[in-house]
């Protein structure tokens, strides 16, 4: 359980998926019972909050063993989780200033974002690894 939690090593597609997925619904479960227990008994009830904190290292660990796989380090995470982030504020930014030219303008930095996002989620989630060992270890055995 603790190598969930693991920044080292590699990870296959089928590994990969079955993380992102348990995680996904272990985070969907908890944010629903937060959201049900503050309505219910008030901010007191946010407790149930918690272990999504648990679950975003979990998915980060496991988006970087993914990219390990395919032979690409740390840059290219910082690519696919900063650059939407970063392109998106850029775009919002744009759009406060209420004119439809600002619109236009924020439109490149809004496919930008879409497209990293898109790239990422094939490059994680359906491109094959690396066949034999690279600098991040062993292939994976699943």
């Amino acid at each position: 359980m603790w190598g969930l939690f693991s920044f080292r090593g590699r990870i296959g597609r089928l590994g990969y998926w079955r993380v992102q997925l348990l995680a996904t619904v272990i985070l969907a479960v908890f944010w629903a019972l937060g959201l049900f227990a503050m309505l219910g008994v008030g901010p007191i009830g946010g407790v149930l909050f918690a272990p999504i904190a648990l679950t975003v290292p979990v998915m980060l660990a496991t988006w970087f063993r993914r990219l390990h796989d395919r032979g690409k380090g740390l840059w290219w995470a910082a690519l696919f989780i900063l650059a939407p982030s970063v392109a998106a504020s850029i775009a919002e930014a744009l759009q406060t200033q209420n004119a439809l030219a600002a619109d236009v303008e924020s439109l490149p930095f809004l496919l930008a974002a879409l497209a990293i996002t898109v790239w990422a989620f094939i490059e994680l989630g359906f491109i094959r690894g690396q066949p034999g060992p690279n600098r991040f270890g062993d292939p994976p055995t699943v």
